[in-house]
């Protein structure tokens, strides 16, 4: 799932370290590789009040944005003296910045969205039109939220992916223009939850009606070299 579907998806949470922040920052090495073996992908789905299939949106080759991988690489690392984070400062969808206290393993961070708890990632839907960078750190104009409440990892003997999905059914028509996949993280030292968006895409519009359901997918997919 590497290779993203729109169908939202992934998930990950982040970790830095105050005392580090004041070490010298080293550049990263760019690795002289580009074989685009990672694949992202968006796949949308709307179904009708009787459960039948009415529309479906696919984009493979998903752009993610810059908080997507320090998002990520905030989870691999612990809040220690010796260890020394460069260029890991995030824009929060709430226009803060900052960096997590620690790297905390996915699920140790989560918050409750349109009603359910314990959710660590949530897709946004709004109706925003203007395209995606890679800076990107909320929807131009979101309107309502939706958990991700399935995961899923498989692999072949070509490839190996993520998938998340997410399920928003409409209480009020809405038309739909854009779609951000979003994860949480302790910000700072531990003093307040932000939401990174990960993902964010610009689709053609979707119009729902009242009990219809618009189902979103992120995949990531990785290729074997």
């Amino acid at each position: 799932m590497l290779a993203i579907v729109l169908a939202f998806a992934l998930g990950v949470t982040l970790g830095l370290l105050a005392p580090l922040q004041s070490r010298k920052a080293t550049p990263a090495l760019e690795p002289g590789i580009n074989t685009g073996v990672v694949v992202p992908a968006l796949v949308v789905n709307v179904y009708g009040e009787d459960g039948s299939l009415i529309y479906t949106y696919t984009k493979v080759g998903d752009l993610p944005t810059k908080n997507f991988l320090k998002w990520l690489m905030h989870t691999w690392w612990h809040s220690t003296a010796s260890i020394q984070i460069n260029n890991g400062t995030w824009t929060a969808e709430d226009g803060s910045t900052g960096n997590p206290n620690s790297g905390v393993t996915h699920g140790a961070i989560f918050a409750t969205v349109a009603g359910v708890n314990y959710i660590s990632l949530k897709v946004a839907l709004g109706n925003g039109t203007t395209s995606p960078t890679i800076d990107d750190y909320a929807l131009e104009n979101k309107l309502v939220e939706a958990p991700v409440t399935w995961y899923a990892f498989d692999a072949n003997s070509t490839h190996m992916w993520i998938e998340v999905k997410a399920t928003y059914t409409a209480t009020s028509p809405i038309n739909i223009t854009e779609i951000g996949l979003l994860g949480i993280m302790t910000d700072a030292i531990g003093t307040s939850d932000v939401w990174l968006l990960l993902f964010r895409d610009v689709v053609p519009q979707i119009s729902l009606g009242v009990d219809q359901t618009l189902e979103v997918r992120y995949y990531v997919y990785v290729r074997y070299g």
